[in-house]
């Protein structure tokens, strides 16, 4: 892991696992041996996680802190909450690229994302549809790396951009 000057934790992908750096094959020539593999990256992400609910788990203060954050992230797994948690505490609502551009803001310049899981689903298939299965049901078959960002990382584009308001304190 990087600790960047605005306090965010980067996940470094090499650090965690080691990429194996070859010559590209023939066949895929504009394949880049720099970038980690998918299951390099889930590796990593899985690492961080693990080291996340350690730190949790063995502070009781942190775990305050946790369960604070926890609270504004209610739409995301505890996984990811812990894995947005520890890469950037100060985080209060995150989305996708395209979802802040759906939304009217831009991710500015050279802003760090920060990495969480996000499920890979697939819909019945026709024999299973034919043996009962729900053809509208999708099913999480595995996970892949996935990149958002927080409000906070993000520009106004438009007059309508979405304006984040915390919620009120209890």
């Amino acid at each position: 892991m990087n600790l960047t000057m605005t306090g965010q934790t980067a996940l470094d992908f090499t650090s965690f696992v080691p990429v194996a750096v070859s010559a590209p094959s023939t066949a895929d020539a504009s394949a880049t041996t720099d970038r980690p593999s998918r299951e390099d990256r889930l590796t990593a992400a899985h690492a961080v996680l693990a080291s996340g609910l350690s730190d949790v788990r063995d502070d009781p203060e942190a775990m305050a802190r946790f369960l604070a954050f926890r609270a504004r992230f209610h739409d995301y797994s505890l996984n990811n909450t812990v894995l947005i948690w520890t890469q950037n505490p100060a985080a209060r609502f995150v989305k996708g690229y395209r979802a802040w551009q759906a939304v009217g803001r831009q991710v500015r310049r050279g802003e760090t994302g920060i990495t969480i899981l996000a499920p890979v689903v697939r819909r019945a298939t026709k024999a299973e549809i034919a043996a009962g299965a729900d053809p509208d049901k999708k099913t999480a078959i595995a996970f892949r790396t996935a990149t958002v960002f927080d409000y906070a990382q993000t520009d106004a584009v438009t007059d309508d951009a979405l304006v984040y308001v915390p919620p009120a304190s209890r």
